[in-house]
Formats: structure tokens, sequence, C-alpha cells
């Protein structure tokens, strides 16, 4: 872990510099940053003792911010698009839901070293978004669907302020949703519109696949706390939603009344 962290610092300094140009090389850092974030996941979900995570805490910060650094480095640079920008994103997201689900003490830090570059995280995840990258739903979107749906719009839990300043803290620390939340308004309308048209296709896929639960969540996610208005809705989007609110809507189901409402009204204003 040192090693692949002291490479990473290695090569962010000659990128920053500008002393080098080569897509190669942007792409093979990208790959070994995904195999840090890969290797962090296996970590925790296997249950490794708290000493250890002590032991490479400060490694693991040192990549994150590193990881987070070169996705801003490769989109500040405006070459060409890499296949990795998205799937290292995906993996760094994947990994804090991983920490957050675990409930893991050691490494709530993590999510502070890389809070400045959310909003390049999450221009890399909504990079060429089509139908074949949403049929398998990542773990951080189901995890961020299953946050939506314990903390209702208008409850306490979602209308407090997370962010307390203490990294200790892992309430305050430890919010991926709240994060990307944040992030998304300081991000171009067109990161916007793709980030909510990646959200609103994997909706597609929790409903086809019976993921209902995550599935409510990611509505009550983009409708309440995304979308402001009808005129954000672009025609994918309104596409994919039709999908969603015509799946609910046959299944005559009355758990599923109020979901098919919100999206009727706030998406389908065509419909009312």
């Amino acid at each position: 872990m040192k090693m692949a962290s002291a490479t990473l610092r290695s090569v962010l300094e000659a990128l920053n510099l500008g002393l080098s140009s080569n897509g190669t090389l942007h792409s093979k850092t990208m790959r070994l940053a995904c195999s840090i974030f890969t290797t962090i996941q296996a970590v925790v979900r296997g249950g490794a003792a708290e000493e250890y995570l002590q032991e490479i805490l400060p490694c693991l910060k040192a990549s994150a911010s590193y990881t987070g650094k070169l996705l801003f480095l490769c989109r500040r640079d405006r070459g060409p698009h890499y296949a990795e920008e998205p799937t290292l994103a995906h993996d760094v997201l994947d990994t804090l839901a991983v920490i957050e689900q675990h409930n893991v003490g050691s490494c709530v830090s993590l999510l502070p070293a890389l809070r400045k570059w959310i909003p390049d995280i999450v221009a890399a995840v909504s990079e060429k978004v089509d139908s074949s990258d949403t049929e398998t739903v990542p773990a951080w979107v189901k995890h961020v669907a299953a946050a939506s749906n314990e903390a209702p719009e208008g409850s306490e839990e979602n209308n407090r302020t997370r962010d307390d300043g203490n990294p200790d803290n892992q309430v305050g620390s430890v919010d991926l949703t709240q994060s990307i939340l944040k992030a998304l308004p300081k991000a171009s309308r067109e990161v916007q519109e793709a980030f909510v048209c990646l959200l609103a296709r994997h909706t597609v896929s929790c409903f086809e696949g019976s993921d209902y639960d995550e599935g409510v969540g990611l509505v009550h996610l983009i409708c309440r706390r995304i979308l402001r208005s009808k005129a954000s809705l672009s025609g994918s989007l309104q596409d994919d939603f039709t999908r969603v609110y015509n799946r609910l809507s046959s299944m005559d189901d009355e758990r599923f009344q109020a979901t098919i409402l919100l999206v009727k009204e706030v998406l389908l204003p065509c419909e009312k």
C-alpha cells in the first residue's frame, strides 16, 4: 500500500507540472488507483482488524487525496476521454459506501480527504452514460438509495447539517449522499443532467430487476433532493421515468402509490 501511494504521488507531481502528456501514463495510473480502492473494499468487507486499519490509514488517506487530484488533472488538461475515468470514480464511490455500510471507524476520514474532489468524481462517474453502463447497479447507488429511503424528505435526519468539521465524528464525516448533493450544484449543467440520467437509468434497472426498495429510494432522491424544476428535465430523462411510471402502474400495488404520484407530478407533467 505504501509503494502504491508513493507511486501515485510521484506521477501526480509530474502531471501537475506538465512534465508528461502521455495518455498511457494517465490510464496506467488510474488503473493503479482502481486497484488501491478495490483492495480497500476487500479489506473492509473481510472484517480486517481495527489495528491493521489504523496502521494503513495514513496511506489510505493519502491515496484517496491523490486519486481525487488525479481525476481533477485528467479533466483540467482536457485530454482525450479515458475509459478508466468512470471506472475509477465508481470504485471511489463504492469504497466510501462500503466504509459507511460497515461502520468502519478507522476509515471515516477518507471522505474528508476526498471531499475537495467530489465534484470531479461526480463528473467522471457521469461520463458517457449509456444503457450498457447501467445494467448492474453499483454499490454506491444502492447505498444512496437506501439512505434516501431511511431519511425521507422533511425528516430531521434529511434536513440537518452533518458536516460539523470534526473528522472523528462518524456521522459528520461519513455521509456519501450529503457530499454528492453538496457537490452537484458546483458542477456544470451538462454534468448535472448526465448524473441525474445515470441515476434514472439505474432506477429503471432496479424496478425491472424487482429491486423495488432501491428503486423507490432513487425516485425520491432524484425528485425531492436533486431536481428542483421541470425545466431541468431532458428528453432522455423523461423517457427513463416514463418506463418507471409504466412499470409501477402496471403492478397495481398500493405500496407504490405515493411514488407513482411523485413521478407523475415531478417528472411527467404531461400526464397531469
